[in-house]
């Protein structure tokens, strides 16, 4: 039975009133893409190893991730000098090697030993670096600290944020909305420019704050260093503070923190996979704020973290490698200005770490660009426009 008269009227109106929002979708997702919101990892990867100038990649209205991005641009690099960790490894960077060392940060791919294994499970062993910098969290080893299983390998199986409509939806609905408050946003948007040292973005959070990570996969943290510059007495600037935390018990310094012996035994089976596979681990712990470490050493917390820091120690010289434990600034000589918040350490301290590190790789003759690393590390820290926040200024 045909449609009477009414019915094609009613489509035809819904559709003159549907079709400009779709087309006002449809530019706003192109917007979104151009401005790197929604550009798939693969096509980030592949700009940012072709960039010859550097680049910074963060999202901020879709899901950002990390994991993801960080394992696929290892993949594409394969450098012969590798940093792990979780955030607080992500300052490590590539201005601190020399030829023949390539350097990719993988910081942000480990949040608990078992990730190690899943790490080595995955990774190619044609692509394995030669030298792992492996920075080191107390709490992967706790029992309050959940695994999470499904984070690493499947979170690389699931489907990309580009292909999720609710993901272009935030995105578009946030650029339309700083279009309309804020008209010269797309002046911003057209240039792709972060303000801090005025670097090509990916992504509105490296547009719009100057976070992102560079090239290298190290992170730039726009946000504190501008505030930084402007009053560089330290300030705690993690949520909530790391102080409060660890005299609170909050995650992950859970007052109830035990040693969990299956993570340990990970741990232990990811050095001799490593060692087995012709990989140099380097393990550190990085830096906390002067605070923050006092609080690890009388709160309830410091019995697991005083087990964590012998545990370390036994267990690296069992498998005859380098660790360093930095939990204490003042071991290099440094001062919470130093750090980022309570437990991010800027990149100039972590310049510092690698110096020291390669000190005594050379001391155990691990290495055969001792003179030339620790040369190139020496003028890097003598350079008159270094601050203890901003690694190399421009």
């Amino acid at each position: 039975m045909p449609y009477p008269p009414a019915v094609f009227s009613f489509v035809k109106r819904v559709a003159l009133i549907l079709t400009p929002v779709f087309l006002l979708f449809g530019v706003l997702s192109v917007v979104s893409f151009y401005a790197g919101e929604l550009t798939p990892i693969s096509h980030i990867v592949d700009t940012q190893m072709q960039h010859n100038e550097p680049t910074l990649f963060g999202r901020s209205q879709v899901e950002r991730e990390t994991r993801r991005y960080k394992y696929m641009a290892t993949k594409a690099t394969a450098p012969s000098v590798l940093a792990l960790g979780s955030s607080r490894a992500m300052q490590l960077r590539e201005e601190m090697f020399v030829s023949p060392y390539t350097f990719y940060n993988g910081g942000g791919m480990i949040s608990h030993a078992d990730h190690l294994i899943d790490f080595m499970h995955i990774s190619p062993e044609e692509q394995d670096p030669e030298l792992l910098f492996l920075a080191i969290d107390p709490w992967w080893f706790s029992t309050t600290h959940h695994r999470n299983a499904d984070a690493f390998v499947e979170e690389l199986a699931t489907q990309e944020a580009f292909f999720d409509w609710r993901a272009h939806i935030h995105a578009n609905r946030y650029i339309l909305t700083e279009l309309i408050r804020t008209p010269a946003f797309a002046q911003r948007l057209l240039k792709k420019e972060e303000s801090l040292y005025n670097t090509e973005t990916f992504g509105l959070d490296a547009l719009t704050t100057g976070r992102g990570f560079r090239n290298d996969g190290s992170r730039q943290y726009g946000n504190h260093i501008r505030a930084m510059r402007e009053n560089p007495t330290f300030v705690d600037r993690e949520g909530p503070p790391i102080y409060l935390r660890l005299r609170e018990g909050l995650p992950p310094f859970s007052h109830d923190s035990t040693f969990d012996p299956k993570a340990l035994a990970s741990f232990e089976q990811f050095l001799t996979q490593a060692t087995q596979r012709g990989i140099t681990v380097i393990g550190f712990s990085p830096p906390f704020s002067s605070e923050s470490y006092a609080l690890l050493e009388t709160t309830p917390y410091a019995p697991y973290f005083s087990s964590y820091r012998h545990a370390m120690t036994d267990i690296f010289a069992t498998h005859d490698l380098i660790y360093k434990d930095y939990s204490d600034l003042t071991t290099l000589d440094l001062d919470d200005e130093y750090m980022f918040d309570g437990f991010h350490a800027t990149d100039t301290a972590l310049a510092y770490i690698v110096r020291d590190l390669f000190e005594s790789l050379c001391a155990n003759e691990a290495i055969d660009t001792c003179d030339d690393q620790l040369r190139h590390l020496d003028m890097l820290l003598s350079d008159e426009n270094l601050s203890p926040f901003e690694l190399l200024p421009r």
